[in-house]
């Protein structure tokens, strides 16, 4: 075998055909037994279009076959031999953005108009637990001064890694016949990539009973020290293919330009049948480029434009994918995941969104019976963002993974999860958030805006999906609405249900300065749907001052004039409303409380006097209060009080109203 090999490698030398193939994508289609096998009915209308390459001339050693006008040979020769070819035949140009992704941070930096500063790493950055870089283009050096390193489920080997220096050279799209002569024999397979693109290899052998058969890994050569320096070999894929399967596909796997070595093992049971193995690529920048299994090792997408990738089988059982997205301006991004659809209810994979920090703003999981899911929206500042998308099983079929933008400044900015975080707001403008999906921890959004004055505060909150609920148990709440004091002192708060549409709170009269508005699920049930609020403030000096739950938070009235405050439910309690004044003699007073007109019958608000220490006042006629009732506008107290500092106390009456009230103290 070798003999033969040595031969025809010298006969694919001399007869200059390029390497890089391309063929058209394939998709894979789930074998009963666990593996695969190619149906090309099963190409749909989400697969790309393109036929299966399925060349029909099966090459064996020595022998020259004739497919579309040229002479494939195979090929197999030491490091010796000459060199490839710089450019392979046909081979397109693609657009500077995608020679930028592909090129790593330092060209992406030249070419970033909107001056974001790349992150740290990339296709050529070093490996984040060694300080590897990626492959110079496979340059070729004396491989004698060199040591060779294998690297596989992220740890270091020494194997005998010999079987790299002198591998047979192959052509993508040419089918070899080859066979293991024992159960330490090793076929190693040398292939060149010129440009981004898709590999899908496939290993067939007679259909057989027996359970024997083969590995065949997938490695990637790169160098450890730099250019130039000692090579490497990564394991990017490991599929099983047995004699029972007649023939056995990889996933579709995404690469970059470099030298690549398929490596042909015995399985847990020897065969020394033959076997026919070919390497099927495409030239596309719609894939992810393998190895970014680390987010130091991203692959760089562009937003509204689909990327696929696939869970490569690593010995580990978890392929990684890490993906950077750069956000030139303020908006939205909507997530879309989605994948061909498999009968087993199980997790294939989650997926998650970082920000720079690496800090968790959006994930979830995809079941393998789900062809889809969808972020909603997710509001973000101009940066930079990581996707992670991490198999939990293996499956041989692709993802596709879309980031849609919409540029905007009126978005929440995630992560908004604190007030310290909060998303600053104006008034009178709308602003639109979402609680998106997490795993761990439940998304929750601050906004803050800042009075420039003392006013009254009106809040809109609406659901921008409201559904008419269909089981018997009625609309589900999904969001509660919290306005906060800069302490954290709650003021107030709405809940919002499936069916509601658009919510208003009360009035409410604050102080200058910042006011937090908290959204949050409250550990109910969980809706990622987008929401809307809408702030409006009018300046004015005559209204309560939120909070005001306790005499000393009480807002101050002056005698003579008055305040206007509402009463708002908390949900589970009514709010409270201080206000204090004095007076520096003995004087006959007011007390007066009005309200606008309402239909019906009780008490809607209610008033009493208390004295510094907190205590009721009660004169020769009782306690000094008084209450107004629905169906009244106006009620007032009389008394006399001594020099002194005084509070008034407002509280709901029987019949709760968000409706505003008026309180007044006035001398007689």
């Amino acid at each position: 075998m070798i003999g033969l090999a040595v031969v025809t490698a010298v006969l694919c030398l001399l007869s200059g055909v390029p390497f890089g193939t391309p063929a058209a994508d394939l998709v894979p289609v789930m074998h009963e037994t666990g593996t695969t096998s190619f149906d090309p009915a099963a190409q749909n209308a989400e697969s790309r279009a393109g036929d299966a390459f399925m060349p029909d001339a099966v090459q064996t050693p020595g022998e020259d076959v004739s497919t579309g006008g040229e002479a494939h040979t195979q090929a197999s020769s030491a490091a010796s031999g000459p060199a490839l070819p710089d450019t392979p035949a046909g081979t397109q140009p693609y657009s500077s953005a995608e020679a930028a992704a592909d090129a790593g941070p330092d060209a992406r930096a030249a070419a970033d108009p909107d001056g974001i500063p790349a992150p740290a790493g990339g296709q050529n950055a070093p490996d984040d637990a060694s300080g590897i870089s990626e492959p110079a283009g496979g340059t070729e050096s004396d491989e004698g001064s060199l040591r060779s390193y294998v690297q596989t489920a992220g740890f270091f080997a020494d194997p005998d890694a010999s079987v790299f220096l002198s591998p047979t050279r192959i052509e993508t799209g040419v089918p070899y016949q080859d066979e293991l002569d024992s159960v330490r024999d090793q076929n190693c397979y040398m292939f060149r990539v010129f440009a981004r693109g898709m590999l899908r290899y496939s290993l067939s052998a007679k259909d057989t009973d027996e359970e024997k058969g083969w590995k065949v890994s997938l490695y990637m050569e790169y160098s450890v020290n730099g250019s130039g320096g000692e090579k490497g070999y990564r394991l990017l894929n490991e599929m099983t293919a047995l004699q029972s399967v007649a023939q056995t596909y990889s996933p579709n796997i995404g690469l970059g330009t470099g030298v690549y070595y398929l490596l042909v093992t015995p399985s847990d049971s020897f065969s020394g049948a033959a076997y026919q193995l070919t390497a099927f690529y495409e030239e596309s920048t719609d894939y992810e480029i393998e190895y970014n299994d680390s987010v130091y090792r991203y692959t760089e997408i562009f937003a509204d434009k689909p990327v696929r990738g696939s869970a490569c089988a690593r010995p580990d059982g978890v392929d990684r994918d890490y993906y950077m997205l750069r956000l030139p301006e303020d908006g939205a991004v909507y997530l879309t995941f989605e994948h061909r659809a498999l009968k087993p209810v199980t997790v294939a994979f989650r997926i998650v969104l970082y920000d720079g920090d690496m800090n968790e703003i959006y994930s979830d999981n995809s079941e393998l019976n789900r062809k889809s899911l969808s972020s909603g929206c997710i509001g973000l500042p101009k940066g930079i963002y990581f996707i992670g998308v991490f198999s939990r099983v293996y499956m041989d079929t692709d993802y596709k993974l879309t980031l849609s933008f919409e540029p905007g400044a009126l978005y929440e900015k995630e992560d908004n999860d604190t007030p310290a975080s909060a998303t600053k707001i104006l008034a009178n403008r709308n602003y639109t958030g979402a609680l998106v999906s997490r795993t761990l921890q439940p998304d929750c959004d601050y906004f803050e805006l800042s009075l420039p004055a003392a006013g009254m505060l009106r809040i809109s909150f609406t659901n921008e999906a409201p559904v008419e609920p269909t089981d018997k148990d009625g609309p589900k709440a999904i969001r509660r609405l919290t306005v906060l004091a800069p302490d954290g002192t709650a003021i107030c708060s709405l809940l919002m249900t499936t069916a509601d549409g658009k919510l208003t709170a009360p009035q409410i009269g604050l102080p200058a300065g910042s006011v937090y508005l908290r959204v949050d699920n409250a550990g109910l049930y969980a809706d990622s749907g987008a929401y809307t609020l809408l702030c409006s403030v009018e300046n004015s000096e005559n209204w309560e001052q939120e909070p005001n739950g306790a005499t000393d938070r009480a807002t101050p009235i002056a005698v003579g004039a008055g305040r206007t405050g509402t009463i708002s439910d908390d949900e589970t309690v009514f709010d409270v409303d201080w206000y204090s004044f004095s007076v520096s003699s003995t004087s006959a007073l007011t007390l007066n409380l009005t309200h606008a007109y309402m239909s019906g019958r009780g008490a809607v608000f209610e008033a009493a006097v208390y004295d510094d220490k907190g205590t009721l006042i009660r004169t020769d006629r009782g306690e000094l209060s008084l209450s107004i009732d629905r169906g009244e506008t106006a009620a007032a107290a009389d008394y006399t009080l001594p020099a002194g500092v005084y509070y008034v106390r407002v509280v709901s009456g029987v019949f709760h109203s968000e409706d505003a009230y008026t309180v007044s103290v006035v001398r007689r």
